[in-house]
């Protein structure tokens, strides 16, 4: 289309169709959220230091032969020396050095850099602050940046405090959160990794989970990464985990291998409840910290979801919470970009807010725990859906649907004190009538069956009871009950 054409395809003045009353508040909207926009920004170029390149704020990663230079809220990374020395001779020149003279003097400055100020590895930890720290063996580390965390100023919150109550309207369900929450900013602000349990909020579809996991990220700094692949299986890495304040599993697909869930517990425990964590990362030896975490799960509200959790067993019972999330409504419509990011601004203009709510609040008595700060309490609802979906009780359907067949003469001496591969045995015999549902729960895990009766004896099953265990075949007997 040429120029002329172009003139003719625009109407005229005359010919345009006029604004109606909704276009001209949907113009007014979004005018005032590019002025809010625009206004964001000044303030954030007002905050942004200028890079000065002063030699005491420049570091030399040795395992990388980065140099890493201060720059006010974080610390820019360069693969190069040249643009380094270039800088830094315009900080000399900047101080009234010569030109020449701050060319040797950049120099210098650099190569005593590369040994007065050499790092033996550099990254972002959870909770710490930007700059040089030490390892537990004394080598130094460099922390590029800090978490974001809001100043606690007094005043109201309605935003937030809606939302709380839309979601958790039952006062018990929003103290267990908001003592968690609150357990979870002071951590942050303290520098001080406090064991706490694992957060589980549990919703229909599009209930608004996401959005409180939003809320409590902004409340830990504003970081945050999902552990499930490396909790889960056997990733070489977790520098990704160190570097955020909470570890978000926001609708993951849940697993019912037994054995992924144990390892999840496993993991959830090392991290949260013992000392220091090995951080690999790539390119550096590992090193050991003590990381500031919490761990959010959100999931659906059916049996399937739930799975992502790990089994709740004995060691487990005090490490999990459990909540169930009704739905929100926000105050604005959310379905476009706009609304979203305004949506989003409202939250972040009460964060200061909320942060001195969660300061002064006081957890009941009744609530509290001596390790963990909060009570590890559970939806009764939520418990009892995750009970009758447990791999052990489904095994446990199977053994009682066997050993009840009429017609089937496998289990005619009961009761009888047997070892898990002779119940095994019977169970996936080819009389069985269920034989291809045992296999299937057991699955290709050669422990499983041993696993299951285990926890079906240590529980109040009366198909399977505890017997001896025999020292000399170094295996486990049950007494198995018709």
């Amino acid at each position: 289309m040429t120029t002329s054409d172009k003139r003719a395809a625009a109407p005229s003045k005359e010919t345009a169709a006029p604004i109606t009353e909704s276009q001209a508040q949907s113009s007014n909207s979004n005018d005032r959220l590019q002025e809010e926009k625009s206004i964001d920004l000044a303030a954030l170029e007002e905050n942004v230091e200028p890079l000065n390149f002063d030699p005491s704020g420049i570091y030399y990663d040795g395992p990388t032969g980065k140099y890493l230079v201060d720059a006010g809220q974080y610390f820019r990374t360069y693969g190069r020396k040249s643009p380094v020395i270039t800088g830094v001779e315009r900080f000399y020149q900047s101080q009234g050095e010569d030109p020449n003279e701050a060319k040797v003097s950049a120099k210098k400055a650099i190569a005593d850099a590369e040994i007065d100020q050499h790092v033996e590895w550099s990254g972002n930890i959870a909770g710490y602050q930007k700059g040089l720290i030490h390892s537990s063996d004394g080598k130094p580390m460099l922390v590029l940046t800090s978490p974001s965390l809001f100043t606690a100023t007094s005043g109201p919150a309605p935003i937030i405090s809606d939302i709380f109550k839309q979601a958790l309207p039952d006062q018990l369900q929003r103290d267990i959160f908001t003592g968690w929450l609150a357990g979870f900013y002071r951590s942050v602000l303290a520098g001080i990794h406090h064991p706490a349990p694992m957060l589980c909020l549990a919703g229909d579809v599009n209930a608004g989970k996401s959005l409180l996991a939003y809320i409590v990220k902004l409340v830990g700094g504003g970081r945050s990464a999902n552990p499930h692949t490396a909790w889960t299986g056997s990733l070489p890495w977790n520098d990704n985990l160190c570097a955020a304040e909470l570890l978000l599993l926001d609708d993951c697909q849940g697993s019912t291998d037994i054995r992924s869930r144990m390892n999840f517990a496993s993991n959830f425990k090392e991290a949260i409840y013992a000392g220091e964590v090995d951080m690999k990362k790539r390119h550096y030896s590992s090193m050991s910290v003590r990381p500031i975490w919490r761990v959010m799960v959100c999931c659906n509200v059916n049996a399937e979801s739930l799975l992502i959790l790990p089994p709740i067993g004995n060691d487990m019972t005090d490490k999990v919470i459990l909540l169930k999330v009704e739905p929100i409504t926000t105050p604005i419509d959310t379905s476009h970009v706009e609304g979203r990011e305004s949506f989003q601004q409202m939250i972040l203009n009460e964060m200061p807010m909320l942060a001195d709510y969660l300061m002064k609040f006081e957890l009941p008595d009744n609530l509290r725990d001596s390790r963990s700060g909060v009570l590890a309490w559970r939806h009764p609802d939520l418990s009892q859906v995750i009970e009758s979906h447990k791999p052990e009780s489904k095994f446990e359907e199977l053994i009682l649907t066997a050993i009840t067949d009429p017609h089937c003469g496998l289990w005619h001496d009961l009761p009888r004190m047997l070892s898990a591969s002779e119940i095994e045995g019977r169970l996936i015999h080819r009389d069985s009538p269920v034989r291809d549902q045992v296999k299937a729960v057991l699955g290709a895990w050669t422990a499983a069956c041993g696993t299951f009766l285990s926890k079906l004896a240590s529980g109040d099953s009366t198909t399977i009871q505890p017997a001896d265990y025999d020292t000399h075949k170094k295996r486990n007997y049950y007494w198995v009950h018709r």
